[in-house]
C-alpha cells in the first residue's frame, strides 16, 4: 500500500488492482476533482459522492467511496479534516460515516519540488506581475486566474476583430489556443510543470497579449476614425490622387488598414488623415458648390414653370402663395446646404412640391 510518504517520489502511473472498467471510473473521477480543485484548491467529499451518484452515472455512494479510497492510497488525493491530513490507517474511519463526509476535503498532494515551483513563480511574474503562493496548489490557481483574464480580454477583441475591420484576428485566435491548452490542464502538479516549460511560448505571447491590449484598450478610436476617414475619401479616391501629398498619404493609410500587426503606425494616423482631408475639403467644397448651383438652376426653371401656370389661370394671389412659398423655402434652404446630400434632399422635395402644386392647379 503506498502512504502519504509517496507524494514527493515525482509522477508515478495510476494503477489499479481492479478490473479496467472501474480504473475507467476511478480515471473519470480523478478528472472530475482535478477540475474542481483547479480553480478552488479543493472539493468537498460529499460533493463528489452527490454528484456521481446522480445522473448519468448512478453510483451507488458506497463504490464512489471505494475509488476514492484506491485513489488515495495511490497518494492521487488526500484528505482534510479542519485543514489536518487524514492517515492512510485512519481513513476507512472517516469515509465510513456518510454524514461526516461533508467535513472532508479532497486536496490534490504537493509533488511538485520547491526549485520547479519557483521556476514557475519566476516565469509568472514575467507574464502578469507579482504572484505570492503559499505551494503547489496555490501557484496553480493564481495562474490560471491571470490566464482567464488574458482570455475574457482576448474574446473581447475578437469580437471587433471578427468583424474584418479591426486587426489582430490571427494573434488572438493563437493567444486563445495556447490559453486553452495550459487551462485544459487540471492537474496542479502537471498544470505548472507544462507551464514552466512552455517558457518561450509564453512569453512570446504576453508580448503579443501587450500589444493587442493596448491597442484595443487605448488606440481603437484611431482606428475607427481611420475606417471612417477612408470610407469618407473613397468617392473622391481619383481626385486625391492627383494631389501628391494627399496621394502619399492616403496610400499610406490603405498600408496601415491592411496590416496584420499596424500598432507600431497607429501614431501616424491621425496627422495622414489630416492631410488627405485638407484637399479632400477642397473638393467636396468645389463638388457642392457645383451641386447647389446646378440644383438652384433647376428649381428656378420650376418657379418659372410654375409662374406661367399660375398666370394662365389667373390664380389667385393666395393660389399664388401656396404653390410657389414651397419652392421658394426650398430654394433659401439649398443656398444654405452645407452638403451634397443635403441639396439633393431639397432638390427632390422641390420635385415634390411642384407635383402637388400642379394638383392642387388642377383640382
Amino acid at each position: 500500500m503506498n502512504t502519504i510518504k509517496n507524494i514527493h517520489l515525482g509522477y508515478r502511473q495510476l494503477k489499479f488492482d481492479f478490473d479496467q472498467s472501474e480504473a475507467h471510473d476511478a480515471g473519470k473521477l480523478l478528472t472530475h476533482i482535478d477540475v474542481r480543485i483547479a480553480d478552488n484548491d479543493c472539493v468537498r467529499f460529499d460533493e463528489v459522492v452527490t454528484h456521481f451518484s446522480e445522473q448519468p452515472h448512478n453510483w451507488t455512494q458506497n463504490y464512489v467511496r471505494m475509488l476514492m479510497l484506491d485513489l488515495f492510497r495511490d497518494a492521487k488525493i488526500q484528505f482534510q479534516v479542519d485543514g489536518e491530513n487524514i492517515l492512510p490507517k485512519n481513513a476507512r474511519q472517516h469515509l465510513s460515516e456518510s454524514t461526516q463526509w461533508k467535513h472532508i476535503e479532497i486536496i490534490k498532494p504537493e509533488v511538485i519540488g520547491q526549485t520547479d515551483l519557483v521556476k514557475a513563480q519566476q516565469l509568472a511574474n514575467r507574464l502578469f506581475g507579482p504572484i505570492d503562493f503559499q505551494g503547489q496548489n496555490s501557484l496553480c490557481r493564481s495562474i490560471r486566474k491571470h490566464l482567464r483574464i488574458w482570455k475574457i480580454d482576448l474574446e473581447t477583441y475578437r469580437k471587433f476583430a471578427d468583424t474584418g475591420n479591426y486587426p489582430g484576428q490571427h494573434n488572438i485566435d493563437t493567444l486563445l489556443l495556447l490559453i486553452e491548452k495550459h487551462l485544459s490542464r487540471h492537474d496542479p502538479a502537471e498544470f505548472i510543470k507544462d507551464f514552466f516549460e512552455q517558457e518561450d511560448s509564453l512569453l512570446e505571447a504576453s508580448v503579443q497579449f501587450a500589444k493587442l491590449s493596448h491597442f484595443y484598450k487605448n488606440q481603437m478610436y484611431i482606428w475607427s476614425s481611420l475606417i471612417e476617414a477612408v470610407e469618407m475619401f473613397e468617392p473622391d479616391q481619383e481626385t486625391l490622387k492627383k494631389d501628391s501629398d494627399a496621394k502619399n498619404a492616403l496610400q499610406r493609410l490603405y498600408e496601415i488598414m491592411i496590416s496584420p500587426e499596424p500598432y507600431d503606425a497607429i501614431d501616424e494616423i491621425s496627422g495622414l488623415i489630416a492631410s488627405v482631408k485638407a484637399v479632400h475639403d477642397v473638393i467636396v467644397e468645389h463638388k457642392t458648390d457645383a451641386a447647389r448651383r446646378a440644383a438652384i438652376d433647376e428649381l428656378e426653371k420650376k418657379i418659372k414653370q410654375m409662374t406661367l401656370v399660375l398666370d394662365r389661370k389667373n390664380a389667385s394671389s393666395d393660389l399664388r402663395n401656396k404653390a410657389l412659398l414651397p419652392l421658394q423655402t426650398l430654394r433659401r434652404n439649398i443656398q444654405k446646404a452645407s452638403n451634397i446630400s443635403f441639396i439633393h434632399q431639397y432638390s427632390q422635395n422641390a420635385v415634390n412640391e411642384f407635383e402637388l402644386a400642379l394638383d392642387l392647379l388642377d383640382a
